[in-house]
């Protein structure tokens, strides 16, 4: 099993803060996703240690000002300012010099009573930065972003070795039904999955099955996302292509997802009957949870039992039905109809036609996302 080289220098680091000798500048470098759970992890190590408390700048706001406001300044009620600096190669250029006077500043003790964590994609080992940490305390490259051949077993070993800081760990099988699921390409979605798995393990084993359960929860949660949002308008375009992309990654089939939103649209279009006749009796449609909760979900229950409807929202939980009614409410009729025959058109193009099926879907959620609101 391959064994990432950083994670034995993180943990070096971590056991000399907690024998109370933490270094005074931290530099860790790599994707955001793989260099945060460390920084964070450090920084908890950090505060059980000197008791200091957390401040943040993010890079695409520093200046030089700020930074010295933040080094210099003393936290209210603690002896010791842990300042986190994430992202620091995205500073603003035109700033990099007297930003960079800081940064040697702090390699000369200039800030004693500031730990600085500093999180950064890429830095050259020439920069300012990079020199003035290696000089006052700990540079870690993670070395991230191994192509080809080298990014399935990286990948594998990254989620080995984030579980194992849960104390947890994971069968053979698991790892692979997982990278099933995430895909190798985005650490930041392999992240997530880890956090549940490893809430869900308490410090045992990762199996195959609370994977699947993690799997079906997830998809659950992106296809609610998708449908959803649908109709919502143009605000709501990178919340729907963002749900969509996360489940084509996920290996879920064009065809399923087209049938999925098909389903949705035709309960749409039976709970917009509903809510018409609603209106005819007085009630005006509730844009807020709480006020369709209290003044309209019994009523429209009521309609679609009347009209032999009901197994349109069984099972389904208030919230769920709400958002159909607010679908039903912001997509017109006409445009509801249309789509559903464009969905079932679709249906033969997905089977084999000459353009894409993923491009294709992701076209007609575009034209209904963006056209669909009133």
């Amino acid at each position: 099993m391959q064994k990432l080289a950083y994670n034995r220098e993180h943990k070096g680091l971590l056991e000399s803060v907690r024998k109370g000798s933490p270094a005074k500048a931290f530099l860790y470098l790599g994707s955001s996703a793989v260099v945060n759970p460390l920084a964070q992890e450090l920084i908890g190590a950090l505060r059980e240690a000197t008791g200091g408390d957390l401040y943040r700048l993010e890079g695409e706001e520093l200046t030089p000002e700020s930074l010295v406001e933040q080094l210099e300044s003393r936290s209210l009620f603690a002896k010791v300012k842990i300042l986190w600096v994430r992202e620091a190669n995205q500073a603003p250029k035109a700033l990099k010099r007297p930003i960079d006077q800081v940064w040697r500043d702090v390699a000369e003790g200039a800030f004693p009573s500031t730990i600085l964590v500093v999180t950064a994609s890429s830095l050259s080992p020439s920069s300012v930065l990079f020199k003035s940490v290696k000089g006052c305390g700990e540079v870690i490259d993670t070395g991230f972003d191994p192509k080809g051949s080298r990014r399935l077993p990286f990948v594998k070993s990254y989620i080995r070795e984030s579980l194992a800081r849960y104390g947890s760990s994971i069968e053979p099988g698991a790892v692979d039904l997982l990278l099933e699921f995430t895909g190798t390409g985005d650490l930041h979605s392999v992240n997530q999955e880890i956090s549940k798995l490893a809430a869900m393990a308490e410090g045992g084993q990762v199996t195959s099955q609370m994977v699947e359960e993690v799997v079906i929860q997830s998809r659950s949660e992106h296809l609610y996302e998708l449908t959803s949002a649908l109709g919502a308008g143009d605000k709501a375009l990178p919340k729907v292509l963002s749900s969509l992309r996360r489940l084509l990654d996920q290996g879920l089939p064009p065809v399923v997802l087209l049938r999925t939103i098909a389903n949705f649209l035709e309960r749409v279009l039976v709970v917009k009957a509903a809510v018409e006749l609603l209106e005819m009796e007085g009630v005006p449609p509730a844009r807020g949870f709480d006020l369709f909760k209290s003044r309209c979900l019994g009523r429209l229950k009521e309609i679609l039992k009347e009209e032999g409807c009901e197994t349109v929202i069984k099972e389904m939980k208030p919230y769920g039905i709400f958002k159909l009614a607010l679908a039903a409410d912001q997509l017109d009729q006409s445009v509801i109809m249309e789509a559903l025959s464009r969905l079932y058109k679709l249906d033969s193009g997905l089977k084999g036609g000459k353009t894409g099926p993923e491009l294709l879907l992701e076209r007609f959620i575009v034209s209904l996302a963006s056209n669909g609101a009133n």
